[in-house]
């Protein structure tokens, strides 16, 4: 894809580097948009990590990345973190953390 500049001129945007593993303290830190690219290009062996890793943080702390995800994950990667969080605690995070628009 070509930009068009105001003078006339155009460029190619470079692509997108591709986001980093979907870990607890990666996808705490990330952007919304990087949040979801990652969960999007999750691999199975990254998705059975981070269930992993999930299953072995502090109850509080695994309550708030899911609410911080919530918030930040569009819905079709909402549904791809159910197998990781749990369909029902993805579910109640969604109902209080995410825009209307993801919760419809």
């Amino acid at each position: 894809m070509t930009v068009t500049m105001p003078d006339g001129g155009g460029y190619t945007p470079l692509p997108l580097p591709p986001p980093p593993p979907p870990t607890p303290e990666t996808l705490r830190q990330a952007d919304p948009s990087t949040a979801d690219r990652s969960i999007a290009q999750m691999t199975p062996q990254q998705e059975a990590q981070l269930r992993s890793d999930v299953q072995t943080m502090p109850v509080a702390e695994r309550d708030n990345l899911i609410n911080d995800l919530a918030a930040k994950l569009g819905p079709e990667q909402l549904v791809r973190i159910e197998s990781v969080f749990g369909r029902e605690v993805v579910r109640e995070a969604v109902q209080t953390r995410s825009s209307a628009t993801v919760r419809e």
